[in-house]
């Protein structure tokens, strides 16, 4: 299953609630806090661009430099999980 949403090298996690009956998401890699829902797959994605787009206005509005996914280059090796994400799953279960 891939719960992993990305537009305009932003990412998000993507998540289902039955008891709202919605799909919500956030987005990833960033320092601020960008969330996003909506009742069907199609109006999800349609709203996580929307937020990606509100996101870069709002930054441009009040002078703020938006902030730009982590990237994987790191002297470490370390990946961002989105990049990694099966990795980071298997490390999950592992540590239980």
């Amino acid at each position: 299953m891939n719960d992993i949403l990305s537009y305009k090298n932003y990412y998000a996690s993507v998540h289902y609630s039955s008891v709202d009956e919605v799909f919500f998401g956030k987005m990833l890699a960033i320092n601020d806090l960008v969330t996003f829902e909506g009742d069907s797959v199609k109006v999800l994605k349609i709203a996580f661009e929307e937020a990606v787009g509100d996101y870069l206005e709002t930054c441009a509005e009040v002078g703020k430099v938006p902030d730009k996914t982590y990237r994987g280059s790191s002297m470490s090796g370390f990946q961002p999980i989105f990049i990694n994400r099966q990795r980071f799953l298997l490390t999950c279960t592992i540590l239980r």
